[in-house]
């Protein structure tokens, strides 16, 4: 059996694309990041923590229990909400903002996407009524908005 790398390269190259639009965003430098944390399914891919080090020069921070970095992250951002005065003023951004869920029944398919962030929770829901089997494609565009279809 012959494994090729290729569909994989493919798949992780819009992270890196995203990841670079995010430092443009922030005009930032890669040198200018002090630490870098990964957090989500992919991040623990060795494809993309390796397009980690080759944007940024440095191994990305692996001490933590990617199931409990997110709530950090939150903690955080309530904490700079409330501007408490233990924690210094940061800048939280989401590179990759939508996110996926969706529930098939024998007739129904249910997307749920949240295309910003500009308000919580910014969920919009999509529903199709298909014959089974229903099965769904996504596309992410640059602009973080999301447009899905449910195909036969």
């Amino acid at each position: 059996m012959t494994m090729s790398w290729k569909p994989v390269a493919t798949v992780a190259q819009p992270a890196a694309h995203a990841i670079e639009q995010a430092l443009r965003d922030s005009r930032l430098k890669p040198e200018q990041i002090d630490s870098l944390v990964l957090v989500g399914g992919a991040s623990q891919m060795p494809l993309v923590q390796r397009i980690a080090v080759r944007l940024f020069g440095k191994l990305p921070y692996q001490s933590y229990d990617p199931s409990t970095i997110v709530a950090l992250g939150a903690a955080t951002q309530a904490a700079c909400r409330l501007r408490h005065e233990d924690v210094e003023e940061v800048i939280l951004t989401d590179i990759c903002p939508t996110r996926w869920a969706w529930k098939s029944t024998d007739r129904e398919c249910l997307v749920f996407s949240r295309p910003s962030l500009n308000a919580i929770p910014p969920f919009r829901c999509q529903k199709w009524k298909r014959t089974p089997p229903c099965t769904l494609s996504r596309t992410l565009f640059a602009s973080g908005y999301t447009r899905a279809k449910a195909i036969r």
